[in-house]
Formats: structure tokens, sequence, C-alpha cells
């Protein structure tokens, strides 16, 4: 029985990774030029990499993704908890002590979780470049067509968000009614949100006892995370933008990263210029291999799990394993692994 994995994140190298440990038959088909999805990383040094999406985990919270962390044997460490800087609407700043965790995160950045488990499958089963367009059910057999070319298997993982598989693929039969109704009405995690990543020659905040963390009212970064490494070879700061998908695509990359630099300034001082090295945005509502056109305005709560249930001619062909289909952990990265561990225990 061949499986036919969509999608190289988290949740798609995971499921690669139990086929392979059970001597099962899978390929993988991963639409963009490299591999990660929400879990990706921007190169910081040979061995750390500045997340892009996911950052933390909690252990006590986080149970599936901890112990797939432990089980690669990924080494973390806790994110450094004291002093955050609090900015309001008219730019007067206050300090506020913060003795709770702020999570812990994987040595090298959580794209290390990526990497492991491309060493855990067959290279040889991952096929990038191979978008998805079509999904065909003839006989017994499914046919999914690419940009490139025409695959068969047995069995298909969804290793993509419901609402993207709903709006760029075709399936014939078509899913069921209340399928499609309720894989577009489920949200996108990190759909709408853009991030700003700056990497810095060292972690000068520190010297003034600050942790790097602050939240603002003034903008345009309504938060922000010190993302250095625990030694302080490097600093990073990365803050999530308070502006609309809209606004943003309005103002454009380079004025939003002089806007976020100068917040920066006003929170950290002048060294942040002198320190800066690289700063970067990336923006998911504009990632085609995430966003819809449905996910550009920020839900107010967290999405609910989408449906898994795949009735009539798709049932037990058509699986979702992307975090959105976890039961208890939709949208987080403990999700993504929920969801396949779902997933293969419906199979025994």
């Amino acid at each position: 029985m061949r499986h036919i994995i969509i999608g190289a994140g988290l949740s798609g190298l995971y499921m690669a990774y139990q086929l392979e440990k059970a001597g099962k038959d899978y390929l993988i088909l991963e639409g963009k030029n490299q591999v990660g999805g929400r879990a990706a990383g921007l190169q910081a040094s040979q061995d750390w990499d500045l997340e892009l999406g996911a950052t933390w985990f909690w252990p006590d919270f986080d149970r599936h993704l901890t112990d797939l962390i432990d089980e690669l044997g990924l080494e973390s460490f806790d994110q450094p908890t004291g002093v955050y800087l609090y900015e309001e609407t008219s730019g007067k700043q206050r300090q506020f002590h913060r003795p709770y965790s702020d999570g812990r995160r994987v040595r090298g950045g959580m794209n290390q979780l990526i990497h492991a488990l491309l060493k855990k499958i067959n290279i040889e089963h991952l096929h990038l470049e191979e978008r998805v367009k079509e999904i065909t059910l003839k006989n017994e057999t499914i046919e999914v067509v690419t940009d490139k070319q025409t695959w068969q298997g047995d069995q298909i993982f969804l290793a993509l968000p419901p609402r993207l598989v709903a709006t760029t693929i075709s399936f014939s039969p078509q899913l069921p009614l209340a399928v499609q109704k309720n894989w577009l009405s489920t949200d996108t995690w990190m759909a709408p949100h853009a991030k700003y990543i700056a990497r810095f020659r060292t972690p000068f905040w520190k010297q003034k006892g600050l942790t790097g963390n602050a939240m603002s009212n003034l903008g345009p970064l309504a938060e922000v995370h010190d993302i250095s490494d625990p030694e302080g070879s490097f600093g990073a700061l990365f803050g999530f933008f308070a502006i609309s998908s809209e606004e943003r695509q309005k103002r454009g990359e380079e004025e939003l990263k002089k806007l976020a630099r100068a917040q920066l300034v006003r929170l950290f001082g002048l060294e942040t210029l002198k320190n800066l090295e690289e700063d970067r945005i990336k923006d998911w509502s504009q990632d085609p291999f995430l966003a819809t056109s449905l996910d550009q305005e920020m839900a107010v709560t967290h999405p609910e799990s989408a449906t898994n249930q795949v009735t009539g001619d798709w049932q037990d062909k058509l699986v979702g394993i992307s975090s959105e289909f976890a039961p208890t952990m939709p949208g987080f990265l403990s999700g993504a692994v929920e969801a396949v561990e779902e997933a293969l225990a419906k199979k025994k």
C-alpha cells in the first residue's frame, strides 16, 4: 500500500518518519523548493536558524511536541525571564518583571526538528516543487496530479491546512459538502500574521538588564521577543506586526522595516542600529503555500479543530494530519504531532 503525504512541514515529515519506522511505502509531495512549513527558519549561523514561525514550547502543555524533541535527541533551554518593557500609545515606557516561564526553545532553532526528521527518512521519497492541483479516485487507485506529473497511491495524508486544501485542490469525486464547509471555515494558524526578524552582532540589551522582550500599544510591533542563542554569540529579536495584512501591503516592506527599526530604537536605544546586521519580514498572509484570501484577517479566538471525518467515496482514503486537524492542540506545533498520532491510531 502506497501512502502519499502532501506537504513537508512538521506533520508531513513526522508522518513519513512513522511510516519509515513501520516499513511502509510512502512518498512526500511538497509544493515549495524547501521543507519546514511553519517550522521553517532563517539561517543566523552554521548551526542556528531564527524561527519564522513557531518559536517556543511548554513541556507541561506541549506533551506531543516535547516527547518528539526528546525522542530526536534535541537539546532545549529555558527562555530567559525578567524585565519586560511596556510601551503605551503615548510612547511612554514602563518596565515590569515577568517571573513566570516564557517556555523553552530548541537549541539551534525550532527548525532543528525538521533537520532531525529529514535524517530519519529516505530522502529519495521526498519530491520538492510538486504542488498538488488535482486528486482523483479511480476504482481503488488515487491519482495525484501536480505541476509536473501524476502520482498514484492508495491513501492520502493531507499535511496542509484544511482551508488551503479546500481552495487549491480539485477532488473527483467531490468532497462531501459538510467537509468542504468545515475546512473552509477553519482558520489557518499563523496565516494572517507577519514577523519582523532582526539579527545583531550581540544581544546588547542584556547589558542594560533587559530580556529583549516588550509589549507595545504604539507599534508597529505589538510584541517583541528575544531569540538569541543562550551564549550570546549573536543577538536576535522578532516582533509580530499589529498592522492588518491589507495595510502591510499598502505600506510595503521597506517602510515596515523602517517603522520596526524606529520602534526598537525607542525601546532599546541607538545601539540597535549600531549592532544591526540584517532584518527581514516574513508575511505569512502572502505565502501562497499557507494563506488564502480568507486568511487575511486575524482571528479573534484560537481556531477549532477541523473535521477529519471524511465520509463517502473518500472514507479511509483521505486523512488530514496538519496541525488544524489535531483534536486538542489545533494550530500549535504540538498539534502537528498530535494529528499524525491520531491518524495512525485510527489505522490500527
